[in-house]
């Protein structure tokens, strides 16, 4: 890292491939900026509704913000991305302080996070949000991994092992099992602190609830979803456009 480059921020480098025109601009210019990196893990592949943002440090004496989202600052290493196009995927390490809990909580709640994605944006700081020229969609390629393994936790830190999304143990393709009547989306939950619904992947927002066994009530945290096909009718209706994520085609082989 450059001396003269802020916390947060890493000075150009030629590694890096440009995906818009802009960022290729950038790239033959003398003076492209400084590279921020960001860091997104996302808990939706294993169920969960939270996404945490961070960086490394402080941009200009601010926590950046980009796309809306505000990375917090936090210790964290990473090492290991770097891949020539060429035989075994990278496995990269992800290592966050943990001093302060971050992911503490969500360590226990996720099964150490096995499978949440872990994304890793690049982009100038110029088009971060509040600059002249922010932009959103200006970025470098991002890269994507899920997490494999916890290595380590202390107090002070928490080591995970990264891999690709089909460089994973036990990952087998096709990646989802063919079952008949069992939808994969993740339902809605009610959260009795704040008298609301979670949503999760099924878009059902509707007033009706219904039992683990498609029987209507009037309890709130009743409402659970059978999974089935059955359940799905009865929150969309026999007739309505049923967002199932099984095969109710598939038939059974003898």
């Amino acid at each position: 890292m450059s001396s003269t480059a802020p916390h947060g921020v890493l000075p150009h480098g030629d590694e890096l491939f440009a995906v818009t025109r802009g960022l290729a601009a950038d790239n033959q210019s003398l003076t492209p900026g400084d590279i921020v990196v960001l860091f997104d893990i996302d808990t939706a592949p294993i169920g969960g509704t939270e996404i945490w943002y961070f960086c490394s440090g402080l941009v200009d004496g601010a926590a950046p913000v980009w796309k809306g989202n505000t990375y917090a600052p936090h210790p964290i290493v990473a090492e290991g991305f770097e891949w020539a196009g060429r035989g075994q995927l990278p496995r990269p390490k992800l290592t966050v302080g943990n001093a302060l809990g971050l992911l503490q909580a969500a360590v226990v709640q996720y099964n150490d996070l096995l499978g949440a994605k872990v994304t890793r944006w690049k982009t100038l700081k110029k088009y971060l949000d509040g600059q002249p020229d922010a932009d959103p969609d200006t970025h470098y390629i991002p890269d994507v991994y899920h997490i494999d393994r916890k290595v380590s936790q202390t107090k002070g830190m928490i080591e995970f092992d990264l891999s690709a999304a089909l460089d994973q143990q036990g990952v087998m393709l096709p990646r989802r099992q063919i079952i008949r009547d069992s939808c994969t989306e993740t339902y809605r939950k009610w959260d009795a602190a704040t008298a609301q619904f979670v949503p999760g992947t099924c878009p059902y927002a509707g007033a009706a609830k219904f039992t683990a066994k498609d029987a209507p009530t009037d309890a709130a945290h009743l409402d659970v979803c059978s999974h089935k096909l059955s359940g799905c009718k009865a929150r969309f209706g026999a007739d309505g456009e049923l967002p199932f994520s099984g095969f109710p085609a598939v038939s059974r082989t003898r």
